[in-house]
């Protein structure tokens, strides 16, 4: 085609552009899973064409993942998968480490579920190492590739001494990982199918799965049923352990491969952490401890707040720490934000149609996609999502009239009302707590009241607990709420250093650009100096709100000697168990005792 300069000229040549128009913003939807994309070298390139590294953190993953252990944390679309598989292919690209991308969803998928226990750990890394070599030496069929020749092609990519007494280590080394994953392999169909059993007989059985170490080393299977049912008996399968490894037999291997290739270590960066419950994110933290130390090292990537590292410690098992929800604030630097996404459009355009002689510029003017750069808070995706669906708005509109020449204000503007109502009813839908949409509304009023986007909470001893609490985690896993710094001075002094957030500017749109209503007029906060002189004084009582929604829960009550007031939860035990306050020693009303949930 003949690509023009101008939306509307190019528009003209019909399905021809508007095809890849699409297939442009198709990788901007929310929707779009950047890690299927982890074993093609096409798609690896393509993402490289689009990426725009402003803060060079591919380059700073890449080598201090290659030195030690660290933490990737971000919100769904602020680019953790892109960063590491980024990386990996960074790292990878020389012959000195080895990287592996593990998709834990994916990879500890058993029979439809999640299972998370040493064996299975121990077989998906060993099945990633094989498939990570296979993709660094450019072995396409991983069924027909033989061992030999799988040794031959990764000693000619690291170099590695060409005596037989080399290459026999190193055949014996990849000989041994072949029958560790096809026994890995074996023991997953026999636990699927025990699984499988399991579910069948779940109306008149009750099945639970486990697995243990024994004394002789032996790694077991059992498969037992519930206490309800009696007198039948439990199924054992011990399997040696030559057979299937455990931590530190891998850790000896993975080591034995580190020598004989003549690297530096091996890195394994993990992905979807926190699709994973609490219980499992614990029992994977221990196994990664026990499989930590130089040369082996290993990066988490995670969503805060929905997610716990287990017994990894931020300072002393994972000492490096990336933090992608602070990279891209409007209010530290405009010029900064707008360059960036000005280029994240320009490098799609640029793949999909081979020149640069269309831009973003030509098609979107400066002060909409200001516009649109300010509603996304800087996050990647939301951006993404209204881009698209101003496309698809302005397609719509030129199909009928052949009129407008650029996407304009008023299809941004519905593209942003539509993200806001997408981001509200998920709250709705899928929040943790009842109370999640309460506090919501009371964020609002505050935020009314004061006329600006952003406030502060104070972080104290108390507050730093509650904004821990489910309902403000809910808030801002939803991108309702944004935190825009993390460490501020109190104004005046203040004894207490300060947490600056702000409410989702997309659903504020109507009360920031549109109202001519004094009372209603919200202003945006978008530079430092107004959080400095103003915002700092605007302080959100949290603590109030989650203590009437736990005092209406019956988890809390307040003392009722006016002196006192103090808050009494549930886990203050002796309050509970001689009926008066622990602090003035003034006893519960009648009305209070009847609350009480539960002595645990």
């Amino acid at each position: 085609m003949d690509l023009k300069s101008t939306l509307q000229g190019n528009m003209k040549q019909g399905d021809v552009f508007i095809d890849k128009m699409d297939k442009v913003f198709a990788s901007l939807r929310a929707d779009f899973d950047v890690a299927s994309a982890q074993f093609s070298k096409k798609k690896i390139e393509e993402l490289n064409k689009v990426h725009v590294d402003a803060t060079k953190k591919v380059s700073t993953l890449a080598v201090q993942a290659q030195e030690s252990n660290g933490f990737i944390k971000g919100l769904r679309g602020t680019g953790k998968s892109h960063l590491l598989l980024l990386a990996r292919d960074k790292i990878n690209t020389g012959s000195k480490h080895i990287c592996i991308y593990i998709n834990l969803q994916e990879h500890l998928n058993i029979g439809g579920s999640v299972v998370v226990q040493e064996r299975f750990y121990v077989w998906a890394l060993l099945k990633q190492l094989k498939r990570q070599l296979m993709y660094i030496i450019d072995e396409q069929n991983e069924a027909e590739s033989t061992i030999t020749k799988m040794v031959k092609k990764v000693s000619k990519f690291f170099l590695v001494n060409e005596e037989k007494e080399q290459q026999d280590k190193l055949t014996s080394v990849f000989l041994k990982l072949e029958q560790l994953i096809r026994q890995g392999e074996d023991e997953l169909e026999m636990f699927s199918l025990k699984k499988s059993a399991g579910q069948r007989s779940e109306s008149t059985n009750s099945w639970g799965m486990g697995a243990e170490v024994d004394s002789k080393g032996k790694f077991k299977i059992k498969a037992q049923e519930s206490e309800s049912i009696k007198g039948m008996e439990s199924l054992e399968v011990g399997y040696g352990a030559e057979r299937i490894l455990d931590i530190e037999r891998l850790k000896t291997m993975l080591i034995e491969i580190v020598n004989i290739l003549g690297i530096n270590g091996i890195t394994f960066f993990y992905d979807e952490w926190s699709m994973l419950d609490n219980k499992d994110q614990h029992t994977l933290s221990k196994l990664i401890r026990a499989l930590s130390s130089s040369p082996l090292y290993h990066w988490v990537a995670y969503i805060p707040y929905k997610s716990s590292l287990g017994v990894l410690e931020q300072s002393a098992d994972m000492p490096h720490n990336i933090d992608l929800d602070l990279q891209f604030i409007y209010e530290e630097n405009n010029k900064v934000c707008m360059n960036y996404f000005i280029e994240f459009i320009d490098n799609r355009l640029k793949l999909v149609f081979e020149s640069e002689v269309f831009k973003a510029a030509a098609f979107i003017r400066q002060n909409v996609m200001e516009l649109m750069v300010k509603s996304s808070m800087g996050n990647t995706r939301d951006f993404g999502v209204m881009l698209n669906k101003a496309w698809n708005n302005y397609r719509q509109d030129y199909l009928v009239t052949e009129k407008n020449k650029v996407i304009s204000k008023k299809h941004v503007q519905t593209a942003i009302k539509a993200l806001a109502e997408e981001k509200q009813a998920n709250l709705q839908a899928k929040n943790s707590s009842k109370y999640s949409e309460r506090l919501w509304m009371e964020i609002i009023k505050f935020i009314s009241e004061k006329k600006h986007t952003h406030f502060c909470i104070e972080l104290s001893d108390k507050n730093v607990d509650l904004i821990k609490e489910e309902e403000f985690i809910d808030l801002l896993y939803h991108r309702l709420v944004h935190l825009r710094k993390k460490d501020y001075p109190a104004k005046d002094g203040g004894e207490d250093r300060l947490a600056i957030y702000s409410a989702d500017v997309s659903v504020l749109f109507y009360q920031i650009f549109e109202t001519r209503s004094d009372s209603k007029k919200i202003k945006l906060v978008t530079d430092s100096s107004t959080i400095h002189n103003q915002i700092r004084r605007y302080i959100f009582n949290i603590e109030g709100c989650i203590n009437e929604f736990r005092m209406e829960q019956g988890k809390q009550i307040m003392c009722t000697n006016p002196e006192c007031k103090k808050i009494i939860t549930e886990e203050m035990k002796l309050a509970w168990e001689n009926k008066m306050c622990i602090y003035c020693l003034t006893p519960f009303s009648k009305e209070d005792t009847p609350i009480r949930v539960k002595l645990a």
